[in-house]
C-alpha cells in the first residue's frame, strides 16, 4: 500500500491568484467541513465532482461572494485526490472566529447523506501526517475538530462528524 500522499498545487488545477497578499498564522488546530450541495438539498454532492474544474468552481464561487481566494487549505475529492487551496501557514475563510488559528479541510460530499469512502479516509489520514511534519507541535489527531464544534451548523454532515470523533480517540504514531 503506498504511504505517499499527492496534493495537487493550486497551479496545476489553474487557481485564480488572490488580489490581496495573504495574512500568515500559526495554527493550532484543523477544522473539518463538508460540502453540501448548494440548494441544502438531500442529494449526493460526490456525483458533481467533475476533477480540478470542481475545485475552480468552488474557488470561482467563493471570489464572487466577495472572498480574496478558496475558503479551504485542503479539498479531498470522492476519488481522494488531495487539492491545495489557500496556502497552509495562511489564514483561511471557513470559521469566522477560528479563522487565524486553524487549518481547514474540506471533504467534498454531503456527508449528511453520504459515507466517507476508504479513498478519502486514506487520503485525510495521510493529510494528517503532512501537516504534523509541518507544525510538530499540532496535537494530532487531538486538535482535529468538526465545523459544528466551533459554530452553529450541522457541518461535516453526521457521517463525516462520527468518523472524525471516532479518529480523534485513536492513538496514532505520527
Amino acid at each position: 500500500m503506498n504511504q505517499e500522499l499527492t496534493i495537487i498545487k493550486r497551479e496545476e488545477w489553474k487557481a485564480i491568484q488572490p488580489k490581496y497578499p495573504y495574512i500568515n498564522i500559526f495554527p493550532e488546530r484543523i477544522v473539518v467541513h463538508h460540502h453540501e450541495f448548494e440548494l441544502k438539498q438531500k442529494t449526493k454532492t460526490s456525483k458533481y465532482y467533475k476533477g480540478p474544474e470542481t475545485i475552480l468552481y468552488l474557488q470561482t464561487k467563493d471570489i464572487k461572494e466577495g472572498l480574496n481566494d478558496i475558503k479551504y487549505h485542503f479539498i479531498i475529492a470522492p476519488d481522494g485526490t488531495v487539492y491545495e487551496g489557500r496556502p497552509i501557514g495562511t489564514a483561511g475563510c471557513h470559521c469566522k472566529s477560528y479563522d487565524n488559528t486553524t487549518i481547514a479541510v474540506l471533504f467534498y460530499g454531503n456527508f449528511d447523506v453520504e459515507q466517507v469512502n476508504k479513498q478519502q479516509l486514506r487520503s485525510f489520514m495521510l493529510l494528517m501526517k503532512h501537516i504534523k511534519s509541518i507544525y510538530r507541535h499540532m496535537n494530532i489527531p487531538k486538535c482535529i475538530k468538526n465545523h459544528r464544534d466551533y459554530e452553529f451548523t450541522l457541518c461535516p454532515g453526521h457521517h463525516l462528524a462520527n468518523l472524525i470523533n471516532i479518529i480523534k480517540t485513536r492513538t496514532w504514531n505520527i
